[in-house]
């Protein structure tokens, strides 16, 4: 007897306020495959154990075949979208038996044809677990690091960012750097621009991500619909980082700062590792004649970037600690 392994799916979208069911063979024909919602796709992962092809399906929307969808679908997994028709007969699509699938079903149900897309994954897709960037630190090139619940195997990582307020964008692969994270570096970003971004994976080719990537993605984090932002610094807030310096100095693993005289009497400093990672951030009261500040901790051999603000001027060091 096969069996059958079932993961439910993250929601991403809200559509009818009915359940719909996803039946067919790869579950009995019965209504344990309910979908998520969400505002314009209802999506259900599972993964399929069972004869690799043609398997026939059909979307019940209240779980009595009152109200269903089927029909030739002309969708194709990992590589394009059909659609299920209203009233019609069996649809089907090819699996491969131990694979997991995510179908999103887009649509309402007073519509005669809905949208259906079919991501298949090696495994259960992945999530991202957080975005960071080193926004504290950057100037003219911004480094995204992503982390995620397990390593990608057909879903791959991606970065899009627009500079023109989504007028146009540019998606990037993202690469390994460490298990389960993940960078992306958006370069050469102009002075005074500010980069909008958000993060999200997908097993469709990046081409057909890019046609639509409001559909063909699987899992994608933008900061709770308002995206993640930087603006790069200005021409004058560079020469202040090379013009008000400091100093860094390393012993036993400890850093001291030496500023210059004319320092403001609060400050701010952060290190932060070369991936993006921060180590430590915290404010110190400066009084008159204070020059010097000894962070508190120790910290391993590695490259850090040091940054301190200060008011509005912000200065940034690279130091090596062995």
């Amino acid at each position: 007897m096969k069996k059958l392994i079932l993961f439910i799916a993250v929601s991403l979208f809200v559509l009818s306020a009915n359940a719909e069911y996803l039946r067919g063979g790869f579950n009995g024909w019965d209504t344990s495959f309910e979908f998520s919602s969400g505002d314009s796709f209802i999506e259900y992962t599972f993964q399929y154990s069972g004869t690799t092809g043609s398997v026939g399906f059909k979307i019940d929307e209240t779980g009595d075949w009152s109200n269903q969808w089927g029909g030739n679908v002309t969708a194709v997994v990992n590589t394009s979208k059909g659609k299920v028709t209203k009233g019609w007969g069996d649809a089907s699509i090819d699996l491969t038996d131990t694979k997991h699938y995510t179908f999103k079903l887009g649509g309402e149900s007073g519509w005669t044809d809905r949208d259906l897309i079919v991501f298949e994954t090696d495994a259960t897709p992945v999530s991202i677990v957080s975005v960071t960037d080193d926004s504290i630190s950057a100037t003219s090139d911004l480094t995204v690091t992503i982390t995620l619940d397990a390593n990608h195997t057909q879903d791959t990582v991606y970065l899009r960012y627009t500079t023109d307020s989504w007028s146009t964008s540019t998606f990037m692969k993202a690469s390994k750097t460490a298990d389960m994270t993940y960078q992306a570096t958006i370069s050469s970003i102009a002075e005074s621009a500010t980069v909008n971004y958000y993060v999200m994976t997908s097993s469709f080719p990046q081409a057909t991500l890019e046609s639509s990537p409001d559909e063909y993605f699987l899992k994608r984090n933008t900061n709770n619909g308002a995206n993640y932002s930087y603006t790069a610094p200005t021409v004058t807030q560079l020469q202040d980082i090379k013009t008000a310096g400091f100093d860094v100095m390393v012993n036993h693993k400890s850093i001291r700062l030496a500023l210059a005289s004319d320092i403001a009497q609060y400050a701010n400093v952060s290190v932060i590792s070369l991936s993006g990672q921060l180590q430590s951030s915290r404010s110190y009261s400066l009084v008159s004649g204070q020059n010097n500040i000894d962070l508190p901790q120790t910290f391993n051999s590695g490259i850090y970037i040091v940054a301190v603000q200060m008011g509005e001027t912000r200065l940034v060091k690279k130091v090596a600690i062995r």
